[in-house]
């Protein structure tokens, strides 16, 4: 086993605190859960093999926020700002593949977010469609559509 591929690899403490920095710069800080107890109903368990707690928890601020960003509107929306905008656009071109040929796109990501924070974006765009394209071609539901969570507003 080589030891030294071993040390390279970031703890999942010290992965946890550079996600959990990550978002703190684009998110309200209590959008954030990371505490054990905070993320162990999100827990994965659609892999078997891969069954753990998530580093980090994201939560939108209300429920519009949500339906807006799902929606095919999200861009006229009142609910999302400028910069909530222009990162819904971001990751609907990464998960399309149209990010490489639109240039307005990346030019609004620009207008907000530093060049860190846009690679950074992109990444856990493309982490997610990972996740969705295995788990869709192998037939597995990580969210029962008559078990979804709901948000609660405050």
């Amino acid at each position: 086993m080589d030891t030294s591929l071993d040390r390279d690899l970031l703890s999942r403490a010290e992965r946890q605190v550079a996600v959990v920095r990550a978002l703190a710069r684009v998110l309200p800080a209590d959008a954030l859960l990371w505490n054990s107890e905070d993320t162990a109903p999100y827990e994965c368990d659609g892999l078997t093999a891969y069954r753990e707690r998530p580093l980090v928890v994201a939560l939108p601020e209300t429920d519009a926020q949500v339906a807006a960003a799902q929606g095919d509107d999200y861009m006229k929306s009142p609910d999302l700002d400028a910069r909530q905008k222009a990162a819904v656009r971001w990751a609907e071109a990464v998960t399309k593949m149209t990010a490489r040929d639109d240039d307005a796109a990346f030019q609004a990501m620009q207008q907000h977010f530093s060049e860190k924070q846009i690679v950074e974006l992109t990444v856990f765009c493309g982490m997610w469609n990972y996740s969705n394209r295995l788990c869709e071609a192998l037939h597995v539901d990580l969210e029962h559509p008559d078990k979804r969570i709901e948000f609660q507003k405050k």
